[in-house]
């Protein structure tokens, strides 16, 4: 999958309107951040996730990317590295609000890990229409 604008847009919708865990989103999230890679860092992430299989004492990661904040953390951390932790607040009427970068990026969602990955996908969809003079 090549991540196009469009299949971003379509990702923030999903994760904006939805509620509770959703496994294929969640899917979906992961092949994202997985085509967005280099092919050694690929190869990187690979390998350590079978280090961290075959390792008993380790724990899995969450994959549960839009229930859980720790997993929806986790993927903003990798999606943007470097970047400061989001802030959320509940906004009465839209849900959750997060907002990443100083303001700059800002997602809602019915839960606190649904808000913070639409900013998450916001600041990405940006990204990739600049770099690549995309759609929109």
């Amino acid at each position: 999958m090549t991540p196009t604008p469009e299949i971003i847009r379509e990702l923030i919708e999903k994760v904006e309107q939805g509620s509770g865990p959703d496994r294929e989103l969640d899917l979906a999230l992961i092949r994202l951040e997985i085509a967005l890679l280099s092919e050694d860092e690929r190869v990187r992430r690979i390998d350590a996730a079978w280090e961290t299989r075959n390792d008993k004492d380790a724990k899995s990661p969450r994959l549960d990317l839009v229930a859980a904040w720790e997993a929806a953390t986790a993927y903003q951390e990798r999606m943007l590295p470097g970047w400061a932790p989001a802030s959320v607040y509940e906004d009465v009427g839209r849900g959750f609000v997060s907002s990443l970068h100083g303001g700059l990026y800002k997602g809602s969602g019915k839960s606190p890990p649904r808000a913070l990955l639409s900013a998450t996908l916001r600041a990405l969809l940006s990204r990739i229409q600049t770099k690549g003079g995309g759609d929109g």
